[in-house]
């Protein structure tokens, strides 16, 4: 698969342990105006070399902003959420803990199972965007910021951890998951955390009747609970992204 943000490449490697590198997009869907799936090989210019299909992703521009027959737009929006908390500390166990005593009851994890109240609201969100329309010009900007705790499993349904196994005399104890998940039921789900924040400012100038100007900048930071294959089930763990994409068409 392809993945492309206004018709240029829009994702990066990342590493990722055992299972090596997988490539990954870092945008806030708050500055999508649209998104077109196509499956299978592309013979378009933005699809070039793709084989599994190609993901075209458009930012918002002026007109998603500003209305017919107006040249100036302002959009405010903002949410909050509950069911989840601030991340713990890196390297906070979650789960069922894992020991050398083939004999020994299951153990959980201390930590994990405060859920929050009703009215708790760790995830906030807020996002401000602006366009200006002119005879040859149009601008458009938008800041938003999004932060999200950890959130907490369900308590309905098959969840929890069965008999205990181990692969040689004095190897670990690992425990057979007995639903779905690898989380106990309420338990807080470890390395869903995000705390970005994002910039957009583009702006099209039109030269001619028959040539435009585009101009784009995109900024995005975040600080996330990341996913490790090794390490995923047991540990919290923190990432740090910090990405720019620049891109110019005439």
């Amino acid at each position: 698969m392809k993945t492309t943000v206004d018709d240029g490449e829009g994702s990066i490697p990342a590493y990722r342990g055992y299972l090596g590198v997988s490539n990954r997009t870092f945008l806030d869907p708050e500055l999508l105006s649209a998104v077109a799936i196509e499956k299978g090989p592309s013979s378009g210019a933005v699809g070039g070399g793709a084989i599994g299909g190609v993901v075209s992703m458009q930012t918002i521009g002026v007109d998603d902003i500003v209305k017919s027959g107006e040249t100036v737009g302002l959009r405010i929006r903002g949410d909050v959420g509950g069911n989840s908390a601030s991340p713990p500390a890196v390297g906070t166990r979650g789960g069922m803990l894992m020991g050398f005593n083939p004999s020994a009851p299951l153990v959980g994890a201390a930590d994990g199972m405060d859920q929050p109240g009703l009215f708790d609201f760790e995830g906030k969100f807020g996002s401000v965007a602006a366009g200006y329309k002119l005879d040859n010009i149009d601008i458009v900007g938008t800041y938003v910021r999004r932060k999200e705790g950890n959130y907490f499993a369900g308590t309905k349904g098959r969840s929890g951890f069965s008999e205990a196994y181990t692969a040689c005399s004095g190897c670990p104890i690992w425990y057979r998951a007995g639903g779905l998940t690898h989380v106990r039921a309420g338990e807080e789900v470890l390395n869903t955390s995000q705390d970005s924040t994002s910039y957009l400012l583009k702006g099209d100038v039109r030269l001619s009747e028959e040539s435009t100007l585009k101009l784009g900048y995109v900024q995005y930071g975040n600080t996330f609970g990341e996913l490790m294959p090794s390490v995923a089930q047991s540990h919290n763990i923190i990432g740090r992204l910090r990405c720019q994409r620049l891109r110019s068409t005439v």
